[in-house]
């Protein structure tokens, strides 16, 4: 499991052109962005993937599939090198744990 210290997928709110504007101008083009839906999101359930990409024109586009919807737009922390979530301790916190029969129990190996 991890946890992360700063919300992930930062720019939230009801899709319009407002939220679209500031997704253009916080995610320059050729980074990779991700937009997750967020209305039918509880934890520990996770939220629904609706897309990526790494262009403005991909981000139009999908953008334009969930307009009115609540979402979330932002990189997946995944996406790039991983190594940098296990040597920031600042930034995220790892657990392990694994599963001994119906309870789990810190993964300390």
């Amino acid at each position: 499991m991890t946890v992360f210290r700063r919300l992930q997928y930062p720019l939230r709110g009801v899709a319009d052109d407002s939220l679209l504007e500031r997704g253009l101008q916080r995610i320059p083009e050729g980074d990779w962005y991700t937009i997750v839906l967020l209305e039918d999101y509880f934890y520990p359930n996770r939220p629904s993937w609706w897309g990526s990409g790494n262009t403005h024109a991909e981000f139009r586009q999908e953008f334009s599939e969930v307009v009115g919807r609540r979402v979330g737009i932002g990189q997946n922390p995944f996406d790039k090198d991983e190594s940098w979530i296990r040597s920031s301790p600042d930034e995220t916190m790892v657990l392990y744990f694994r599963r001994h029969g119906d309870k789990y129990e810190p993964d300390c190996t």
